[in-house]
């Protein structure tokens, strides 16, 4: 079976295969940087499987969001639902077909190219909600499949250089409407307890 590591991996989503000076991965570090927040979602949620050598991390081990993917060292440490333990994956191996299976797709229109209406006339649309719409798209955002607002507020940001004015404020607001409503009310996670009551 035809494998990539975890750098093999970013940068065949970012770049699809394209043979890239070292001067292009530079300027192109942004596109890379989303492509590594994917693939570590993908991973972090099963969409695509994990194959190497298997350990459990030490209770108490912090893991930021759902995953810590080191792509230098080739490892990923993945949390349980309730962040107290994990599993650790060292000399990771990644199918090369499930990758393609997942994530290939028809060549994007290009960035500024309207939708077309039931009329066949172009429908009005922004840089802003263009980019939303991507970042919707790449990471398999859906309304069961949400991404806290902190975790999309970095891909918003790649996007928006040499688009829009870079602001992490308006991406902050950006990743907030990308949520549904009723994800914006915070209470309880899924699958965390809740916080014990204390008696005085």
């Amino acid at each position: 079976m035809e494998t990539y590591t975890l750098r093999e991996a970013a940068e065949w989503l970012a770049f699809r295969g394209a043979d890239l000076t070292a001067e292009e991965l530079i300027e192109r570090q942004d596109e890379l940087n989303l492509a590594k927040h994917t693939l570590q979602r993908a991973l972090s949620t099963g969409k695509i499987e994990i194959t190497g050598k298997q350990g459990f991390m030490r209770e108490g081990f912090l893991v930021e969001n759902d995953s810590d993917l080191n792509y230098k060292n080739n490892m990923i440490r993945l949390k349980d639902s309730y962040g107290y333990t994990g599993t650790e994956y060292t000399d990771i191996e990644i199918s090369v077909a499930d990758l393609h299976k997942n994530f290939s797709k028809p060549p994007a229109e290009p960035r500024g190219s309207a939708p077309q209406n039931s009329k066949g006339s172009p429908t009005y649309t922004t840089p802003y909600l263009e980019i939303m719409h991507e970042v919707i798209e790449e990471l398999g955002i859906t309304k069961e499949n949400r991404l806290l607002k902190k975790e999309l507020v970095a891909p918003i940001v790649a996007k928006m250089k040499n688009r829009v004015p870079e602001s992490k404020e308006a991406a902050e607001y950006m990743a907030m409407f990308i949520r549904p409503p009723e994800a914006q009310k915070g209470g309880v996670k899924k699958g965390r307890p809740p916080a014990k009551k204390t008696s005085r």
